[in-house]
């Protein structure tokens, strides 16, 4: 087993050390950018109910900041393409942290609305740039790797985040007198310390260089046969991506906007809901890194769907327990089952299409998500304000469930073709 093993964090060593520069500076912008994302996941929610606004405001809000953000992921793309990704990135942030700042200093509804129309629409920069970055600064072979070292960077940083957000509204709570660790006072000062860690984010990407090594170094891998095929074949290509985009997305919606509330309402602390995410956070970096050492030898499509579909269990638990002990762990397994393959997911999208296409994808994959999540965010806040958490628990698991098998339907033969395994497998 060790000799198996030894040879295997070799080659991943040798893999990150082969990243470039730019690839470098991105990492370190995510990191710091993940450390506000990770505060902001824990604190918001809380912030907004303790401002006395309803759980069904919470999903209007937060359904609202996707539907921008999936509204802009068109115009995001073309502003890339006209100014490239490293300028259309130094966009993203600044608009995201000018949002986040509004949030943190807004109290009424209307402000509430419009600083979080503010931040998703920066959020729609960095999202659909960040996919044609990476994978035009990497080549075949790291590929993956750097989607997923990327991940788990985000990941591990958001530990820190979240953390932060569940211990300090507590000591801005003990330092100043009145506030108490859940005043809407505590969390303000919680989330501002975010928005500098998302302020400093920018000064990785103003360090980069603009440039397409990678794409001069290799063109991204194309379909073969007639141009007019290509193009129709890719047409219903990235159809089918947004397709598993939207179904995945409402369900996410449905949930995981209010699961900090949900731990609050059985009972946890705001530093164990932060301990909580924290924790989520570490299992599903542990499960980013392994991902591809499963690709590897499972292919990345029946990666990406087996690992979904095996957090089923863990979702139903959720839904159906009503003891925090019980809950916990299964949340912790969840998110790690659920979200480990996306590196592999986005490595994968960027690899079959051309490269000029990429940008689009991942604008199209953007606009789909988020509007998704827009639509799961609404309808789950309202049925979990009237009916509680349950029934919009399980019809999540049922999205997910429909997303893995739509993966598999739509991408197995395509990846059998392009490793040369399938043979005369009709197209």
């Amino acid at each position: 087993m060790r000799g198996t093993i030894s040879p295997t964090i070799s080659s991943y060593v040798r893999k990150v050390r082969s990243f470039s520069t730019n690839a470098k500076l991105f990492l370190l912008s995510t990191a710091l950018g993940s450390t506000q994302s990770g505060i902001f996941q824990v604190v918001l929610a809380l912030y907004v109910v303790a401002l006395g606004h309803g759980r069904d405001f919470l999903g209007a809000m937060t359904g609202l900041g996707a539907l921008v953000t999936g509204l802009v992921s068109l115009p995001a793309a073309a502003v890339a393409h006209a100014t490239g990704h490293r300028k259309a990135l130094l966009v993203g942030t600044a608009v995201a942290a000018l949002g986040a700042l509004g949030i943190s200093l807004s109290c009424t509804r209307a402000s509430l609305l419009l600083s979080q129309a503010c931040l998703g629409a920066g959020v729609a920069f960095i999202f659909v740039n960040t996919a044609p970055f990476l994978a035009e600064h990497s080549s075949d072979a790291e590929r993956t790797y750097l989607f997923s070292v990327n991940s788990t960077m985000l990941l591990a940083v958001a530990v820190v985040g979240n953390f932060l957000g569940g211990a300090l509204p507590g000591a801005f709570g003990a330092l100043a007198p009145g506030w108490g660790p859940s005043s809407p006072a505590a969390f303000r000062a919680a989330m501002m310390v975010g928005v500098v860690f998302l302020v400093a984010s920018a000064a990785p990407l103003m360090a980069m260089k603009e440039g397409h090594t990678a794409e001069m170094r290799e063109e991204a891998s194309h379909f073969e046969g007639r141009p007019g095929g290509r193009v129709k074949r890719h047409f219903r290509l990235m159809g089918q991506f947004v397709m598993t985009s939207v179904v995945v997305s409402l369900g996410a919606g449905m949930m995981v906007p209010f699961l900090a509330v949900f731990l609050a309402d059985r009972g946890a602390s705001p530093s164990l809901i932060g301990l909580v995410f924290a924790g989520s956070m570490v299992m599903t970096m542990v499960g980013t890194l392994l991902a591809p050492v499963l690709a590897d030898r499972w292919g990345k499509v029946k990666t990406v769907a087996l690992t979904q579909i095996a957090s089923m269990p863990f979702l139903l638990a959720m839904a159906l327990a009503r003891n925090i002990a019980l809950i916990v762990p299964a949340m912790l397994v969840r998110s790690a089952l659920m979200n480990m393959s996306g590196p592999v997911d986005g490595s994968f999208s960027m690899e079959v299409v051309a490269t000029e296409e990429r940008a689009v994808l991942s604008s199209l994959r953007g606009m789909a998500w988020n509007l998704g999540w827009a639509g799961g965010s609404v309808v789950g806040g309202v049925m979990i304000e009237r009916f509680g958490y349950t029934v919009p628990f399980l019809i999540t698991a049922s999205l997910y469930l429909a997303s893995a098998l739509m993966y598999v339907l739509f991408f197995s033969k395509l990846e059998l073709r392009r490793s040369g395994v399938a043979g005369g497998l009709p197209s």
